[in-house]
């Protein structure tokens, strides 16, 4: 019964910390708060999935952290952020590909988890990895937990993960969504001021220009108004003029006309 009832205040705490998040990022870092500090897990940490230059998807170290002695395991965490992982690929890549959790009692006897000698290093052993699943099933990270101890969590605990975990994939999925809603909206809105800025622009120039009292001046000031839109330290036209060689060819010259 006690059991159950830590598994439920797990979950809820986490749903609680999680939904009252703005962004996916925020409600990630708040479930690692919970699980750290509720199930005793000094170290824990998110390997994103990314596509790499060929188009390949790869787990790759992200900045969400959550380690109760920084100093302590640095170099473990130095390590972390320079690896990279193909599916089925160590332990990581096999949580990614199977899209379950996996338990090790030691990574530092486990040669597929290739970061090992770093674990030595810092004392780490016991593991929890798990997968982050979007709503259509896809794989969007994996968390890792470890901790000094060699005992993997029992069963109940690890049940409490798996839970929790998938409640929070549910709710990062969500805010992933409105993350992207908000984006493309932003997007909208700034497509729209710059076609507003670009309008105010060309009437601007059509007025000037209408109003200079030779083409120099109107190309001087449209150049003028130009050079500040572009964020340009100068601006400059070179004029068309015929060719010497009386074939109808014509050639660009540098004029005065600067800005």
């Amino acid at each position: 019964l006690q059991r159950k009832l830590i598994s439920a205040t797990v979950c809820l705490k986490m749903t609680d910390a999680a939904q009252e998040c703005e962004t996916a990022h925020d409600a990630l870092l708040a479930a690692f708060d919970v699980w750290c500090d509720t199930l005793n897990w000094p170290v824990a940490h998110i390997f994103n999935v990314v596509k790499n230059a060929e188009g390949r998807q790869i787990l790759v170290s992200s900045p969400m952290w959550r380690v109760k002695n920084p100093a302590k395991f640095q170099s473990f965490r130095l390590a972390s952020e320079s690896s990279r992982y193909y599916p089925d690929q160590g332990v990581l890549g096999q949580v990614y590909s199977e899209a379950r959790p996996i338990t090790c009692p030691n990574v530092q006897e486990d040669q597929t988890y290739l970061r090992c000698a770093a674990a030595q290093r810092c004392g780490l052993r016991a593991l929890v990895a798990l997968p982050v699943v979007g709503v259509d099933g896809e794989v969007l990270a994996v968390a890792e937990f470890l901790r000094t101890s060699k005992d993997p969590p029992d069963s109940e605990r690890l049940e409490v993960l798996r839970l929790s975990g998938s409640r929070l994939s549910s709710i990062i999925a969500r805010k992933m969504a409105l993350d992207r809603k908000e984006m493309e909206a932003h997007t909208e809105t700034q497509l729209l001021k710059d076609k507003v800025s670009a309008v105010q622009l060309i009437t601007s120039i059509a007025i000037s220009v209408n109003e200079a009292r030779d083409p120099e001046s109107a190309i001087f000031t449209a150049l003028a108004t130009l050079a500040p839109y572009l964020d340009a330290p100068a601006a400059h036209c070179w004029m068309c003029e015929d060719s010497q060689g009386g074939d109808d060819s014509q050639m660009l010259h540098a004029s005065n006309i600067w800005n």
